[in-house]
């Protein structure tokens, strides 16, 4: 009976084949190699993703190549946030709180548009990678120029820039990494600054070098000064536009003939410039408006309404001169009194000045106790000074070590009348009796300046005629030198860059 049930159970189920078994082993095998060949590539996914997020992967993987020169990941972030830091500043000194409306920190840069055909971060990453064309092109040609070489100031200049990422990581109380982090985007180190930013130095000085080695003839400034006259010369004047007010049965054109009407009232006996704005006072008191007239002081000529523009520069307007204009869409027309031009034609000086600011005061404003206050620090911090060796280097250190927000300080190599917008400032340095190492305080709406007159300077005219023409000439030779220095864009490095 146990046999013939063993028998049965043998013919319904036969035992597996040497193959069937080795194909088991074979699949358990392939299995386990399978689970361990996942878990390695889950360690490389996790390492590779780690790395990526480190800073070595940042500073070790190149973004561009100019030339010979490799930009890392690191290195063009640091050259694209400069870009912005640089853009945004300037654009927040003109527009103040409404700077968000031209470029907005808040938002992505790829959905800002820049122009109508770029965006904020298209046109950073362009001006990044120019800088860096321009870097390792001017870089060369200094190290391989036997004539240049640093003076002792720059040089000092240069090796303390080893000590701005701590300066400044103090101030706003973190580590030189993170300060760096924050300002120039990821994987920027101290090295990583320290090797950029001295290499923009270094390009920067030997642009100077080569501006400040043309050789011009007076006459060849001239011909450049008549050439871009406008560009130079600036004037004073006024002017006040009437609207031509149509409706109530007045039509547009006798509106318009209205308008040049009261225009041409208002130069009637406007032999002064205080003459001309009284004419404006009682011609808007008898129509209840309160625009009150234009004034323009050292204007220059990109800043002058277009449609009395040329009226004003041109090179026949004298003094008290008069002129009824039509403005540029036809709907009103400008009075307009010229004063004086002023063409840079004199002796200037360089001066260095502290502003000692006022505070503002609970309604937001400048009270006389602030602008008071003020006044007497700087009576302080001048009477300070002359207590000692009432040196220029020792002025300069009010400014320079001060940790207060209400006291700045600056350098104006050349003072001309509408180089700082502060009159009193420009008419102190400008006075043909100034000698080196004289001061002086002056009160302004916002706190008080400390003059301190540092040296004469060549004629104002030539001067700036010669650092346009150079400038010109320099950008007319980058243009041709700079082609030899194309950027290769490094497709997975470049992926990661502006992460900032």
């Amino acid at each position: 009976m146990s046999s013939s049930n063993e028998s049965r159970i043998s013919r319904r189920t036969p035992a597996k084949t040497q193959n069937e078994i080795q194909r088991d082993i074979d699949k358990k095998k392939s299995r386990k190699i399978l689970t361990i060949v996942i878990m390695v590539c889950v360690v490389i996914l996790a390492l590779a993703l780690i790395y990526i997020n480190t800073g070595l992967f940042y500073r070790t993987t190149p973004a561009v190549t100019v030339g010979d020169r490799n930009f890392s990941i690191a290195d063009f972030n640091y050259y694209y946030k400069t870009a912005y830091n640089n853009t945004y500043n300037n654009i927040y000194s003109t527009y103040g709180s409404y700077a968000s409306y031209v470029l907005d920190p808040s938002k992505p840069l790829d959905q800002q548009s820049y122009s109508t055909d770029m965006t904020w971060e298209e046109y950073f990453s362009q001006v990044a990678v120019s800088k860096m064309r321009t870097v390792v092109l001017l870089c060369e040609m200094a190290d391989a120029d036997e004539n240049f070489s640093l003076t002792e100031a720059q040089q000092e200049e240069l090796d303390s820039i080893e000590d701005i990422p701590a300066t400044y990581a103090k101030i706003y109380k973190l580590s030189v990494g993170k300060y760096l982090r924050n300002i120039y985007g990821m994987g920027v180190s101290k090295s990583v600054y320290v090797r950029n930013t001295k290499d923009v130095y270094i390009a920067d000085a030997y642009t100077q070098y080569i501006k400040d080695n043309y050789d011009y003839s007076d006459s060849d400034l001239e011909s450049y000064y008549n050439a871009n006259i406008t560009d130079f010369n600036v004037v004073n004047y006024k002017a006040y536009l009437v609207t031509a007010e149509s409706g109530d049965g007045v039509d547009s054109e006798k509106a318009l003939a209205d308008a040049k009407t009261a225009a041409e009232k208002l130069i009637e006996g406007a032999d002064s410039m205080q003459a001309f704005a009284d004419n404006v006072a009682e011609y808007e008191s008898a129509n209840d408006l309160s625009t009150g007239e234009t004034t323009g002081n050292y204007a220059k000529y990109a800043g002058v309404n277009s449609a009395i523009a040329d009226w004003l520069f041109d090179t026949a307007r004298v003094s008290g001169d008069t002129a009824v204009i039509e403005n540029s869409d036809k709907t009103g027309y400008y009075a307009v009194y010229f004063d004086s031009v002023d063409d840079r034609n004199y002796p200037t000086g360089a001066i260095r000045q502290i502003l000692v600011g006022a505070e503002l005061d609970e309604n937001g404003s400048y009270s006389e106790a602030t602008l008071k206050d003020a006044h007497d620090k700087a009576e302080q911090l001048l009477a300070e000074w002359k207590s000692g060796d009432m040196s220029e280097d020792s002025f300069t250190k009010i400014y320079s070590e001060s940790d207060s927000e209400y006291i700045s300080g600056s350098f104006i190599d050349m003072i001309y009348h509408g180089a700082t917008g502060v009159d009193p400032v420009e008419e102190w340095a400008l006075d043909a009796a100034r000698q080196p190492g004289d001061t002086t305080l002056i009160d302004t709406e916002y706190g008080t300046h400390i003059l301190y007159y540092s040296a004469a300077v060549e004629n104002a005219q030539k001067a700036l005629v010669r650092s346009a023409k150079s400038d010109a000439d320099y950008n007319s030779w980058m243009e041709s030198a700079i082609e030899d220095y194309t950027a290769v864009i490094r497709g997975f490095g470049y992926y990661f860059t502006r992460n900032v």
